[in-house]
């Protein structure tokens, strides 16, 4: 019993590293294609110009965050299943081109609970495999006691993609969901932190 007792405890330690230093990347949701007719009646989310892709927040009668894609005869749609993900109190901030390959794109949740809390969380979507992943960029938690005394736990992240390797640099004040401090390496669909 002891033992068994002891491997879930390592077990439970290497999970909650692996949390922090690997960053995995899912397939987007593939949900329609449309023609180029239907195109011109839709509202960008986006001001990236790009003439083969493009992100909105409403498609048909669902709002969230949606990829479009330019293929040879039509326009792929994908769904990142926003509220599924974040949370039903999620807006969209900003979406950035990062470089050739990568887009990130800044949500910014307010979920209900006992203490109060926001968190940002960075979508980052690799154009080239369709794929994406994400992680908090920011996160706090303030409590308030009974005695009418606040705690508040944080993290903030800075990040810089320079080809396939993600810089993280973290600020953390008793809060752990933001990713480690490091150099993040990309190797078959996830970002591995360099030791």
């Amino acid at each position: 019993m002891k033992f068994t007792l002891f491997l879930i405890a390592i077990f439970i330690q290497t999970s909650a590293w692996c949390q922090n230093n690997i960053l995995e990347f899912s397939p987007l949701k593939l949900i329609d294609t449309i023609s180029d007719a239907d195109i011109n009646t839709l509202i960008k989310a986006d001001s990236l110009e790009n003439s083969n892709y493009f992100f909105t927040e409403n498609y048909k009668e669902d709002a969230g965050l949606f990829f479009f894609r330019k293929g040879k005869a039509n326009w792929t749609i994908y769904d990142f299943e926003l509220y599924l993900l974040c949370g039903r109190n999620t807006i969209v901030n900003d979406i950035k081109q990062e470089n050739k390959q990568y887009v990130s794109v800044q949500t910014h949740s307010t979920p209900s609970g006992i203490c109060e809390s926001n968190y940002g969380r960075i979508l980052l979507i690799d154009i080239s495999r369709n794929e994406f992943s994400d992680f908090y960029n920011f996160a706090q938690n303030k409590c308030y006691e009974v005695n009418g005394q606040v705690s508040i736990s944080e993290c903030k992240v800075e990040f810089m993609l320079i080809n396939n390797l993600l810089k993280i640099t973290t600020t953390n004040n008793g809060l752990s969901d933001c990713l480690e401090t490091g150099t993040y390496q990309y190797s078959t669909s996830k970002f591995v932190k360099s030791k």
